[in-house]
């Protein structure tokens, strides 16, 4: 990873890595440019930005990732997937299903703000959007991660998932255990293949954000100066919008 460097007035928060990263602290505005087009006067004031993911610290995260997305698939290879729709009779069940999705769903939208806290950063609101008008999606709007070198933000952007497989593969492994209910069984099989499709590089996931992150790029409001790689992800999110909303009338 390049060098970061960093600057702050009262007017504007300034971020160097690889492009030049603005903050207009008065306008609430973020803003991206080349570093050749910073003025001499703030150039000449930049200090060096340590990141506090980085090095050592920064390969352990990944290396935690991975180990709990491996254990993940194990625990999936080993869970009921026998299991028989549950009765609509049932009400306990899908009372504890839906516990279960809105609490992971929570605890991954915490684990994005907490890892932007840990950086020194805040995020903006949490919100509900659908991408491609299509899936529904809760969402942390992070601003301030482009304030941050490019360790702290994968680490930002894959805090949710790693959060999300910490309490889901402790509960599973618990389950496996001791309770083996298959309505556990169930909301974890679910929850899992959810996880496995937000890591994927399609419709805004966080997999697309790290990626992105990975090769320098920012999807754009003009779609039209878009880099080809946002732009072939697009396309494909478009392809699958339209096989989704086609299948429902299949």
């Amino acid at each position: 990873m390049s060098k970061c460097y960093k600057y702050k007035d009262y007017e504007y928060e300034i971020f160097v890595e690889d492009y030049v990263f603005i903050k207009d602290i008065k306008n609430n505005v973020y803003l991206k440019n080349e570093i050749t087009n910073l003025p001499t006067s703030i150039s000449s004031s930049l200090i060096e930005y340590i990141p506090k993911i980085h090095g050592l610290s920064f390969v352990l995260f990944i290396f935690l990732f991975v180990f709990l997305l491996i254990s993940n698939l194990i625990l999936l290879n080993y869970a009921d997937v026998r299991i028989q729709t549950i009765p609509i009779s049932d009400y306990l069940a899908y009372l504890f299903l839906v516990g279960y999705l809105l609490f992971n769903i929570f605890t991954h939208e915490m684990g994005h703000i907490k890892a932007l806290n840990y950086m020194g950063r805040k995020h903006q609101k949490v919100g509900f959007k659908l991408n491609y008008y299509v899936f529904p999606a809760v969402y942390v709007e992070m601003n301030e991660v482009y304030l941050l070198a490019k360790t702290e933000k994968i680490v930002v952007h894959l805090a949710g998932l790693v959060t999300n497989y910490l309490i889901i593969n402790l509960f599973q492994l618990v389950n496996s255990l001791i309770f083996s209910s298959k309505t556990i069984d169930s909301a974890f099989i679910f929850f899992s293949y959810a996880l496995l499709w937000n890591l994927l590089p399609i419709l805004n996931s966080d997999g697309y954000k790290v990626l992105i992150t990975l090769f320098n790029l920012d999807e754009l409001d003009n779609k039209k100066k878009n880099h080809m790689i946002v732009k072939a992800i697009q396309g494909i999110s478009i392809l699958l919008a339209v096989w989704t909303i086609i299948s429902w009338f299949l």
